[in-house]
């Protein structure tokens, strides 16, 4: 068995506008936990995906705020503080109020989903960025 620590998991992103966000590999499984701040909508970052959403399934618990899901089919979804929850594949996250979450994902699907999501995250910041 191994136990980690939120401080010994790897610190994949750091954004004073998203959060921050932990992840590592165990198991077959990412061990995520991440912090988001109020006003996130993943939305954009999902752009280009099926449906313009997360293909990638979750198993999670919310620390505290509020995780906020649109699906495919158009319905949202709250899952507040205290609330274990699983997000099947065609989801969108967003968040009104900052949020820390505990998830798990496998290993595969979230790497797929997570590569994409970092080229549109470098393709929104080029084209915020002046010049």
């Amino acid at each position: 068995m191994t136990a980690y620590r939120p401080e010994d998991i790897p610190l994949l992103l750091d954004d004073p506008a998203i959060g921050q966000g932990r992840a590592l590999e165990a198991g077959g499984m990412m061990l995520q936990r991440e912090h988001f701040n109020a006003g996130v909508d993943a939305g954009e970052v999902f752009k280009g995906l099926p449906d313009d959403a997360c293909q990638s399934p979750h198993w999670g618990y919310v620390i505290s705020g509020n995780l906020k899901v649109r699906t495919t089919a158009g319905e949202v979804e709250e899952h507040p503080a205290g609330t274990l929850y699983y997000l099947s594949p065609g989801h969108v996250p967003f968040f009104d109020e900052a949020t820390d979450l505990v998830e798990f994902s496998p290993a595969e699907d979230y790497a797929h989903t997570m590569e994409h999501a970092g080229k549109r995250m470098e393709e929104l910041a080029a084209a915020a960025s002046p010049g």
